[in-house]
């Protein structure tokens, strides 16, 4: 199993990226976990409507290649943890390799969109980049202890 979670922006807070660190070092007993960070300068500026320009988009394909590409987004599959589990499971089974997106504060472009292999949202609210990905390495290590029953989901 091997998990990629793609944040289209940076951490500006370490605070964030610690209890994501904690989470991937948790679900490195299972497999391999990695969080890559996408600074603006990478991903290339936003385009009129306030979303991904074209080579920002390239830039993401690129670190997702070879993996099952999962984008987060609010028009995305809705789950209980339960559900997630379940979806997960399923999801390295057949795959392997997953890689989450989360997209940049203006939202993914349609493209990616296109592009994805599946659209999920972690909430019918909008967090913030960092919050979303403490909660998506969250909810993927608690999926894990769900399908190996470990005592962490309960």
């Amino acid at each position: 199993m091997k998990i990629r979670v793609i944040l289209a922006s940076k951490f500006r807070d370490k605070s964030y990226e610690n209890i994501v660190n904690e989470y991937i070092k948790r679900i490195s007993g299972f497999g391999e976990a990695e969080l890559i960070e996408l600074p603006d300068n990478k991903i290339g500026s936003l385009d009129n409507d306030s979303t991904m320009s074209d080579r920002g988009v390239e830039k993401i394909l690129k670190q997702a290649e070879n993996h099952y590409l999962i984008s987060l987004d609010f028009t995305g599959k809705h789950f209980t943890s339960e559900n997630f589990a379940s979806w997960f499971k399923g999801r390295i089974e057949l795959h392997r390799k997953l890689a989450f997106l989360i997209g940049p504060s203006g939202g993914l472009s349609k493209s990616l969109t296109e592009k994805s292999n599946e659209l999920i949202s972690l909430s019918k609210l909008t967090f913030a980049h960092k919050i979303a990905a403490v909660v998506l390495f969250e909810q993927i290590y608690r999926a894990i202890c769900i399908n190996t029953n470990h005592p962490y989901h309960k």
